[in-house]
């Protein structure tokens, strides 16, 4: 059966999926994992060998587990050109073998593909004189704007890729968070909107988040790392994440504050970009939204949310400890 993506997560046969992955061949007899990662170099210098490929994979589908494709395309790496047709077009050869030599064996048993891993920060990125000039079309030039641009050529290019692939091969790109510290910052980084229909994991993401957690971190999706996790509970409670035109410094310090106070409540949160508020909002009996920051076309979406039964909470009339009394009271029934 095939695995397939919903706004929470997974579903496998029209029920919640919960991919708990090992990267350690050592556990692939473990029942805490249903999922197993196979590591691909398919960077610019790989010679596309893969040997051993087809013994590992087969051995994971023995033990009853469904395989996520590791391509490493070294596109995290210093020097990477993105404007370079050379490059596309080798990396494109490595996803054409993958799929030619694995995937159509495998299908069945795939979960989807990795065709990114690093730092939210992007260390790696290479300036080049086209980047330099589109920047300047950002709103200022301050560390979070180079990196929203960084995210955004990123982005692009791995949906490029994403051409690439069968409609029924979910991707995924990688990320660790850890060395930011505003969870509004990472928030947008991660847009959706930008990365589109591109599945994250995240390591040591802070807040509530529809992604795979790496190790360790507050994504609720799914698991990759040593031990297992379980499929957290439902989440009945959204917070409204602005659009980027609402989005500037002091209220990415606001927007961060407040899902500090969320977290506290213990409530369970989906935080929910604007644009995708119709697609998201499943489920949820209230959504939390920051007063003047919510685009007419995001209102209307909103009153479509109450005239459901839904009801909208505007943060800035409860206070941290009535908000944790108020979540608490109205969640639980």
């Amino acid at each position: 059966m095939t695995i397939e993506t919903y706004i929470d997560g997974f579903q496998l046969a029209g029920k919640p999926f919960f991919p708990c992955i090992t990267a350690d061949n050592n556990l692939l007899d473990d029942p805490k994992f249903n999922c197993a990662s196979i590591y691909l170099n398919g960077s610019l210098r790989s010679d596309l060998t893969w040997n051993g490929i087809e013994e590992l994979a087969d051995k994971i589908i023995a033990n009853g587990k469904y395989i996520l494709w590791d391509l490493n395309l070294g596109i995290q790496n210093s020097g990477f050109r993105f404007s370079d047709p050379l490059q596309y077009k080798s990396l494109s050869l490595s996803i054409k073998t993958f799929l030619s030599r694995y995937y159509e064996k495998y299908q069945k048993h795939t979960l989807g593909i990795n065709l990114y891993r690093g730092s939210l920060t992007f260390p790696g990125f290479t300036w080049n004189a086209m980047h330099r000039d589109h920047f300047r079309l950002y709103k200022n030039n301050d560390l979070h704007q180079q990196r929203n641009y960084m995210s955004q050529v990123t982005a692009e290019y791995l949906l490029q890729l994403c051409a690439l692939l069968p409609e029924d091969l979910i991707p995924f790109a990688f990320f660790d968070a850890k060395e930011i510290e505003n969870s509004s910052h990472i928030l947008e980084l991660l847009s959706r909107e930008r990365y589109s229909h591109i599945q994250f994991g995240v390591y040591q993401m802070p807040v509530d988040h529809a992604s795979i957690e790496l190790e360790s971190g507050r994504s609720y999706s799914g698991y990759l790392g040593k031990s297992s996790r379980v499929l957290q509970e439902e989440k009945r409670v959204g917070f409204c994440f602005p659009k980027s035109e609402f989005l500037d410094e002091k209220m990415h310090i606001t927007i961060d504050q407040i899902l500090t106070s969320l977290r506290s409540t213990k409530v369970p949160v989906r935080i929910i970009e604007e644009n995708l508020l119709f697609e998201s909002w499943d489920n949820l009996s209230h959504i939390i939204i920051v007063k003047g920051n919510v685009s007419s076309r995001g209102i209307r979406m909103l009153q479509g949310f109450k005239a459901a039964g839904g009801q909208v909470l505007e943060y800035e009339k409860l206070s941290e400890e009535l908000l944790s009394s108020w979540l608490q009271i109205n969640t639980s029934t």
